[in-house]
């Protein structure tokens, strides 16, 4: 009997050392890791209901961030063993990404001959004092089309100065009383021959969207830029999507059209996919990466967010598509070289 109960007091007890692995993680710490589930599953609830409410739409512009920090909750939900929690987590991190990594995982476009063209897509920021800069900057490499968002002013005495760049200009506002009531103008600049050019009004109380005809080789191609209002208030997350649905309605949007512009809606907005196809236009950043544009004053680059884009028509290939810095603004400026196949 002396032997069988020294016997069992040296086997181990199995259930034992899991007890302790679970005692070693502090109660805080598991309560942290619960909230944070708690706050990730508030974010996936959010977006689901994104088209109908502001709240939810503004998650939605930060799918990317928040299906990363998804991951780690993960991470976090599994080394703490709640694998339930670990589970639905994984699948919220999914859901989030998904949209938002397409340009990543697609293909790009096939390489083809023909006519090329570069354009550009940059927001100067209206309170940008980097004038000079901004001068050296646009004459340093300019593309065949610029699109400017939120031009200030003081660049109507610059414009003249830029015509050897850009002998064609289409600027709103036209006078400088105008200017200081929209408080900042919006603007097409062209090295291209230019076959007609048009302010259009989308909405009498936003900005209008601007559209040029240029020649590219043999070809007409419509390029048209817009600046929908900033959701920062319910009122202007209305006027935005209200802009954006006017935009695919009322025009006529063909194969040889570009539509570059600062969105004001990243990918992971339904608002996004909603131009897409009410336009029949593609993502140029398809096979070139999530490309993020704004905010530029946050130190990591994956916090920023893409609001910047370039649209074009079925009959205009990507040759390339990659950002460049503006100097003075908090947007980064988005490019391409387009071409169009010979036919």
């Amino acid at each position: 009997m002396a032997d069988v109960a020294r016997a069992a007091a040296v086997v181990p007890d199995v259930g034992a050392p899991i007890e302790r692995r679970r005692r070693q993680i502090p109660w805080f710490v598991r309560d942290f890791v619960r909230a944070a589930f708690a706050g990730l599953a508030l974010g996936t609830v959010g977006t689901l209901v994104a088209r109908w409410t502001f709240f939810g739409d503004v998650i939605g512009s930060f799918r990317w961030q928040s299906g990363w920090c998804g991951v780690a909750i993960t991470v976090a939900l599994a080394l703490c063993r709640m694998r339930v929690l670990a589970v639905l987590a994984a699948i919220a991190s999914v859901y989030l990404l998904a949209p938002v990594v397409g340009p990543s995982l697609s293909s790009r476009d096939t390489v083809v001959t023909g006519d090329t063209f570069r354009v550009e897509t940059a927001n100067y920021f209206f309170g940008n004092n980097a004038v000079d800069e901004l001068r050296v900057w646009i004459r340093h490499d300019p593309p065949d089309v610029l699109a400017v968002q939120e031009l200030s002013h003081s660049w109507i005495e610059d414009l003249e100065d830029l015509s050897g760049v850009y002998p064609t200009q289409l600027v709103y506002p036209e006078t400088l009383r105008e200017w200081h009531d929209v408080g900042f103008g919006i603007a097409l600049f062209t090295r291209l021959p230019v076959v007609s050019s048009r302010v259009v009004w989308l909405r009498p109380d936003c900005l209008p969207m601007l559209e040029m005809v240029v020649r590219v080789g043999d070809h007409e191609v419509t390029v048209r830029t817009m600046h929908p209002p900033s959701p920062q208030i319910l009122r202007e997350w209305e006027l935005r999507n209200e802009m954006l649905a006017s935009a695919g309605r009322d025009l006529e949007w063909g194969p040889d059209c570009v539509l570059m512009a600062d969105f004001n809606t990243s990918s992971g907005s339904p608002f996004f996919s909603d131009i897409l196809a009410s336009t029949g236009l593609r993502d140029s950043r398809r096979g070139w990466g999530r490309l993020p544009t704004w905010k530029t004053a946050w130190p990591i680059r994956g916090l920023w967010v893409d609001i910047d884009h370039i649209l074009v028509g079925s009959s205009v290939s990507v040759l390339e598509r990659d950002t460049a810095v503006i100097p003075g603004s908090d947007h980064i400026a988005a490019r391409a070289t387009l071409v169009i196949p010979k036919r």
